[in-house]
């Protein structure tokens, strides 16, 4: 649950924040999509299971399951990035998907064990869009990913 002042709602998925968030920065828009799809939050949103995958630090002591050994992220991911793709002016009937809007294009496994590059559309408004979905691999685990969710 959040609260909003005395309101109290429910957030299952990114448009559940609409007109509540304001994001001006593209870090803003990429903190706005990771919320829902950490590896210690996805469990908690209707979003597939989806969570980003990650280049592995080869220091860390104990990855999370969604990291990947950077020899094979370099070979068969590309790094997160997040575009500006400029201030739209608000039509009628559409307030949301107006202002400030932002790509992001990252990697990540839903619980089918598949890999996509997905383009996320995120608007200042905190309005959200999965705008595309290309699967990279089939089974996960030749990257070395296992996404069983919450067991």
């Amino acid at each position: 649950m959040l609260y909003c002042g005395d309101t109290e709602f429910l957030v299952l998925q990114p448009n559940n924040l609409l007109g509540h968030v304001q994001i001006a920065t593209s870090a803003q828009a990429l903190e706005y999509v990771r919320l829902f799809t950490q590896s210690n939050t996805y469990m908690y949103f209707d979003m597939g299971g989806m969570v980003e995958l990650f280049e592995r630090d080869v220091n860390a002591s104990s990855p999370t399951f969604n990291t990947v050994e950077p020899r094979l992220f370099r070979k068969y991911l590309r790094p997160t990035r997040v575009e500006y793709m400029g201030t739209h002016a608000c039509k009628p009937g559409v307030v949301y998907a107006c202002g400030k809007e932002f790509q992001v294009t990252r990697p990540v496994v839903l619980l089918n064990q598949e890999v996509y590059e997905v383009i996320e559309s995120v608007y200042e408004s905190g309005f959200y869009s999965l705008v595309t979905k290309k699967r990279l691999l089939k089974d996960a685990t030749r990257i070395g990913v296992q996404h069983f969710g919450e067991l």
